[in-house]
């Protein structure tokens, strides 16, 4: 076996050997057609230099004419508009100095002055023809009291959270300051009036309840929170009048039914609630 590979050994060293040279002869050809063709190339054909830029400083320089134009504006760049003793605009060059000696300063700032006061007038006048200040200032007004309101609202529910949670206290806190950021609410002084019944504050109560009814007439849970309220005060007769006037606005109210008859039933006793 060992005979063997190394007879397998000696011929792929072998093989090697051949492909290598086979390759290399390969490589010298390549060369050589390479040269031959870089020969042939310099003997026929010119290089072309590529078109580059010319260096600065040393390209042409430019014509009589650019440096004219170039002339004439700086001049006019010099020249300076002024306002003669005739009233017409004219031009003053900078190297005319009998003429700078004959312009007349003082008239000029007037000038000057009269055209910032005539503008500022005009502007000033224009101001106060328009309406568009007024109605500026309104559109901020009415932009500040939809903000009172939403806060009166978040007041409002502030409130009702409190007042489920037994603190009448606070609730009522909540609805007064909802009340001052929202006074035309009926809704607000009606929740307050409950959270003041609960606290056995039957006076105010009434007088907010009486306010929620001036801002809407038809509130029925005004009527029966008044109603409440003056019966507990012993006012029956105005007690039965906010009741009935609650089954006129809704005739099957179950609550004006009952608070009526129990008027009826029972008789006021001093210091308390009927």
């Amino acid at each position: 076996m060992d005979g063997q590979q190394a007879t397998r050994m000696q011929l792929q060293l072998r093989q090697n050997s051949e492909d290598l040279q086979s390759f290399l002869r390969d490589l010298d050809s390549w060369e050589e057609e390479i040269k031959e063709k870089d020969e042939s190339l310099k003997q026929n054909k010119p290089i072309l230099k590529e078109k580059l830029p010319p260096i600065r400083g040393q390209g042409p320089r430019p014509a009589a004419e650019g440096r004219g134009q170039k002339e004439r504006k700086k001049k006019k760049r010099r020249e300076v508009k002024v306002v003669d003793g005739s009233g017409k605009d004219g031009r003053i060059s900078s190297f005319d100095y009998r003429a700078w000696d004959k312009f007349d300063v003082e008239r000029a700032c007037e000038e000057v002055d009269y055209k910032v006061r005539s503008s500022s007038s005009s502007e000033e006048e224009g101001e106060e023809g328009l309406e568009g200040g007024e109605a500026l200032e309104g559109g901020e007004d009415e932009g500040e009291e939809e903000l009172k309101k939403q806060r009166a609202v978040l007041e409002k529910e502030k409130g009702n959270v409190l007042f489920k949670k037994g603190q009448f206290e606070l609730a009522v806190e909540s609805y007064t300051v909802a009340v001052e950021l929202d006074p035309l609410s009926a809704v607000l002084p009606a929740n307050r009036a409950m959270a003041l019944i609960k606290l056995e504050r039957y006076a105010a109560a009434e007088k907010d309840c009486s306010v929620a009814l001036a801002l809407d007439g038809s509130y029925v849970k005004a009527y029966l929170r008044r109603g409440v309220t003056r019966a507990c005060l012993g006012r029956r007769e105005e007690a039965r009048e906010d009741f009935r006037a609650v089954l006129k606005l809704e005739p099957g109210n179950k609550q004006a039914q009952a608070e009526l008859a129990k008027i009826e039933k029972v008789s006021r006793i001093s210091g308390t609630c009927y």
